[in-house]
């Protein structure tokens, strides 16, 4: 039996105009009518009559009918390889992209307010309830920084993690600004900020201001508070970094 593989690639490439599933399932039915009807043969027959003046459907029909099924299967699981190689190779380069944007935009936010320098600013404060001014200038510039729309990290994780800290950073400066005074030993160039120093009796405050007293625990109590959010909030910012860009 000879079969001539020129008039079935003609016939492969009718039902094959270009990369399709629905194409394939065309394919695959075709074939699986050759194989039981006359019907489905005579007007395959006529379709490649009217457009390659050939016919080779009669006697070995249900063979051909198999080699279009074989045809249409390959097809299809060729297809969805080279779909499925194309997407992943697509969310690795986007994948590859983000994590290298998002690298550089901690790198730049990390060196304007690194956690070392963050946790000794605070463990300062708690012990001191003072800090100098020149030192709260590394949190306000991150403030500002991570409030900018173009400071914006791609990955999910990241990017959820410095909104929950934003709130805290504002709370932060606007506690600071609204709680501490010039007081004490400055330098030249600098202040030294106090909590509220003339509520404190270790400060310019009285030891029989009883009210003073009160006022002056309640704002200690919450500093601690504030000061525990901002470091839990940048903890979790620091930890999905970590997580996400393995630095």
């Amino acid at each position: 039996m000879e079969i001539s593989w020129e008039k079935i690639e003609k016939v492969f490439r009718l039902f094959f105009p270009e990369f399709s599933n629905k194409v394939t399932w065309v394919v695959v039915i075709a074939g699986i009518g050759l194989t039981s009807t006359s019907i489905v043969q005579s007007i395959i027959n006529a379709i490649l009559e009217k457009q390659f003046n050939l016919q080779i459907l009669g006697a070995y029909d249900s063979f051909v009918g198999v080699v279009l099924i074989a045809f249409g299967l390959t097809h299809n699981i060729l297809l969805q390889r080279e779909k499925t190689k194309i997407e992943v190779n697509g969310k690795t380069e986007i994948n590859q992209k983000a994590i290298e944007h998002d690298k550089s935009l901690f790198e730049k936010l990390d060196a304007i307010l690194d956690d070392e320098y963050l946790m000794n600013f605070f463990d300062g404060v708690e012990v001191n309830h003072a800090y100098f001014y020149s030192n709260v200038k590394p949190l306000v510039d991150f403030m500002y920084e991570i409030e900018k729309v173009k400071t914006s990290f791609v990955l999910e994780s990241i990017s959820a993690a410095l909104d929950d800290l934003k709130p805290i950073t504002r709370k932060l400066d606007t506690f600071l600004i609204n709680n501490f005074d010039a007081y004490g030993p400055g330098k030249p160039d600098d202040h030294w900020l106090c909590l509220h120093p003339y509520w404190n009796c270790d400060r310019g405050g009285r030891w029989d201001d009883h009210e003073g007293s009160v006022k002056y625990d309640k704002a200690a109590n919450e500093m601690f508070q504030v000061i525990d959010e901002y470091k839990h909030a940048y903890i979790r910012y620091r930890k999905s970094v970590k997580t996400e860009l393995c630095i």
